[in-house]
């Protein structure tokens, strides 16, 4: 599996703490090192990944560059500005499917803090169990300790689990919640929180996009021929509409499924 960290954001939510130019994944939140950099040693500890990529923008690059060891100049995938979620996770469906068409990528935001290694472990291993078997899109659900209004719900299939250890099939996505719809959402034990994390293949993924957002999907294809001219690049960038990945892909989409994580998660 190809690791994909999402560090585009501008952790507007940590405020103050986090700024534009030091955002909250880029600092020391927990011990010495900072949100992203334990990210990268969490999934390096996972089994099978053949590398990891992480996506930022161009004003971040050269920070993030400094700051992560072990990781290739090459492996930092730069936006030319931010376009949302949908449009960052093409952009690395890119490169990883100039490697293998058909690779394993897994999708994870740099800002995360999770407890329990051998059971995010687990839950990943599931996740790539389902992606494999199923052509599938997969995502992991968090189980929701309150009725949050900051974090979007997945509804599964909560009677019927799959073949695999926590794995459900996907019923719907829902955005971020009013706090009374958040409230129902949280007593009806059919709801969990979305982590956004995902794994699937890069060519499951592109037919997807395919379906369901076409435009990012011809942009994409014209980035990819031109893949080593930057100005035509932030051109056909500027194109692409601001779309998050749930909103444009995973609201619509057929045969998800989705790992109930067991892990400590905020």
């Amino acid at each position: 599996m190809y690791c994909v960290i999402m560090a585009g954001g501008r952790g507007t939510r940590f405020w103050p703490t986090s700024r534009k130019n030091n955002p909250k994944q880029l600092l020391n939140i927990i011990g010495n090192e900072s949100m992203l950099q334990m990210t990268v040693n969490r999934l390096k500890k996972l089994k099978n990944v053949e590398d990891i990529f992480i996506v930022t923008g161009k004003d971040l690059a050269p920070k993030i560059g400094k700051m992560i060891k072990g990781i290739k100049p090459s492996n930092i995938i730069v936006e030319p500005s931010g376009k949302n979620t949908a449009a960052a996770i093409g952009l690395a469906a890119i490169h990883i499917k100039k490697l293998r068409e058909d690779a394993l990528m897994g999708i994870f935001p740099a800002d995360h803090l999770i407890v329990g290694h051998q059971k995010f472990s687990r839950a990943i291993q599931s996740a790539i169990h389902l992606a494999k078997k199923n052509d599938s899109l997969v995502t992991i659900g968090i189980e929701p300790t309150f009725p949050s209004t900051g974090y979007g719900y997945i509804q599964y299939d909560h009677k019927n689990s799959k073949d695999y250890l926590n794995g459900y099939k996907v019923k719907t996505f829902a955005e971020k919640p009013h706090r009374k719809l958040a409230r129902r959402f949280f007593e009806s034990g059919e709801f969990l929180w979305n982590g956004g994390m995902f794994v699937w293949r890069a060519d499951v993924f592109f037919k997807k996009i395919e379906k369901y957002m076409p435009d990012l999907k011809d942009r994409l294809v014209k980035i990819e021929k031109r893949i080593n001219n930057k100005q035509d690049i932030s051109r056909i960038w500027k194109q692409i509409e601001s779309e998050s990945i749930d909103h444009g892909l995973m609201e619509k989409s057929d045969n998800i499924y989705m790992v109930k994580a067991e892990f400590e998660w905020n």
